[in-house]
C-alpha cells in the first residue's frame, strides 16, 4: 500500500514539474524530462522489487509497462494543454 501512496505523490509532483517548466519558458524540454523521470523510476523500482520479491513475473512486467505508458500519455497530454 505504501508504494501506491508514493506513486500517487510522485505523479502529483510530475504535474507540478510540468507547470513549472511551462511557466519558466522551458516547455520544449518537458517531454525529454518526463522520459528521464520514468527511466529513473524504473532504475530505482526494479532493483527494489527484485530485492523484496525476488523476481518479476511476466504479468507484473506487462501491467507495469502498460501503466507507465498510460501515465506518460496522460502527462504528455497535460503538457500539450499547457502550451495553449
Amino acid at each position: 500500500m505504501i508504494w501506491l501512496i508514493i506513486a500517487y505523490f510522485a505523479n502529483g509532483l510530475a504535474q507540478f514539474f510540468q507547470k513549472s517548466f511551462q511557466a519558466h519558458g522551458l516547455g520544449a524540454y518537458v517531454p525529454s524530462a518526463l522520459i528521464m523521470m520514468y527511466c529513473a523510476g524504473g532504475v530505482i523500482g526494479i532493483p527494489l522489487h527484485l530485492i523484496f520479491r525476488g523476481k518479476i513475473s511476466r504479468t507484473e512486467l506487462v501491467l507495469g509497462l502498460g501503466v507507465g505508458v498510460c501515465s506518460f500519455a496522460g502527462n504528455y497530454s497535460i503538457i500539450q494543454a499547457l502550451k495553449y
